[in-house]
């Protein structure tokens, strides 16, 4: 009797022994997995402020100071960066540097109340509008109010958000851009564009935003290129009502798939499609309508935003892997003057947009736990 007490004790020692065994490897796991992007994260944004970030200005590419007009490059500016800066200041809870990016729109990319797109230097400013970058620039003054409570930025956002709607709203369609010198607009809608999650706060400001909402989700929807492909065409042309899909831009199809998941509209067919080619390390950066890709270039970017967009559909497994696949850009030779950049050693460019995707979408990884 007494030696089947001792064994049912020994084994109930064993059973007890092995269960605090599990609980410590699964918090050890758990607190290795939270902190798992901490280091880059870290040496990525010092590698930010010490580069990119003057006074609340974001440089486009310090690695390459020669002016080209077609696009910006040096210590241009653009307001695409400084509206996915002023994202990463929400979601860090930084409102110092989120002050500092907003002033530099305000004081620098103005043109009455229309944002350049692109600032050269103090005074030269191109003008033109971007209506994905001012979406960007309204939805996160909308969304500081909310968080930090400082109406200035709810003002802001309806002074900016009246101006697109004279510019880049047309019959209740969104377009492209607006030219400020020419007073022009665009005629098309690249379906990326469309920020339903921004129109969506702008609703409950203006109800006229309404249509524009509806309008553009019809349009993004048809734009689907179907089960086989399931990305999206590149921009639908108004006047003849058709779609733009000779070469489809990753980045362009994942920011519009990122857009539809902000309001539950993502289909699962792109997120398994995003997952595939990320489990195989084949999300490049261009393809045909077919699905055949155009090359075989992989980006900082590209994975960055696959990670975003496993976040905002639950998809852990997606967000983890793109995130394990996109560190593998980042520069982390100590002695490199690039260390911590998502950049090229060879060629010296870091981009603003890749650099501050890879923050955003570790930000986002961090915010979880």
């Amino acid at each position: 009797m007494k030696k089947h007490t001792f064994i049912r004790k020994s084994y109930l020692l064993v059973a007890i022994i092995s269960i605090i065994l599990v609980l410590i490897f699964l918090y050890y796991n758990q607190e290795k997995n939270k902190n798992k992007y901490e280091e880059n994260q870290s040496i990525s944004e010092n590698f930010f402020f010490q580069n990119l970030f003057h006074e609340g200005a974001i440089a486009t590419n310090p690695g390459n100071l020669e002016y080209v007009e077609e696009y910006a490059t040096g210590n241009q500016v653009l307001s695409e960066s400084q509206g996915l800066w002023m994202q990463y200041c929400l979601l860090k809870d930084d409102q110092v540097n989120f002050d500092k990016a907003l002033n530099f729109v305000k004081n620098k990319m103005l043109i009455e109340n229309f944002i350049s797109y692109r600032y050269v230097t103090d005074g030269e400013l191109f003008y033109v509008t971007s209506a994905i970058d001012d979406f960007r620039i309204v939805g996160a003054l909308i969304e500081a109010d909310k968080k930090w409570g400082n109406k200035e930025y709810l003002e802001s956002a309806i002074i900016y958000s009246e101006s697109m709607y004279e510019s880049i709203i047309q019959n209740d369609n969104i377009v492209d851009f607006y030219d400020i010198a020419q007073e022009s607009k665009g005629n098309a809608l690249t379906l990326c564009y469309a920020d339903f999650n921004t129109m969506n706060w702008l609703i409950n400001i203006d109800s006229r935003w309404q249509p524009i909402f509806d309008n553009s989700l019809k349009i993004i929807k048809e734009g689907y290129l179907g089960d086989s492909f399931p990305c999206f065409a590149t921009s639908f042309d108004y006047a003849s009502s058709t779609y733009n899909t000779k070469q489809i831009n990753m980045v362009q199809s994942l920011i519009t798939a990122i857009n539809l998941a902000s309001i539950d509209q993502c289909p699962e067919q792109t997120v398994e499609f995003i997952e595939n080619k990320v489990k195989t390390k084949t999300l490049f950066g261009s393809y045909l309508s077919t699905g055949e890709a155009v090359d075989d270039v992989n980006s900082t970017a590209v994975y960055a935003l696959a990670a975003i967009l496993g976040n905002k559909t639950g998809n852990k497994e997606l967000e983890t892997e793109a995130l394990d696949i996109m560190i593998q850009f980042q520069v982390l030779n100590e002695k490199s003057e690039l260390y911590g950049g998502f950049a090229d050693e060879n060629t010296k460019d870091a981009f603003s947009f890749d650099n501050l995707n890879g923050l955003i979408a570790m930000q986002m990884k961090s915010n979880e736990n």
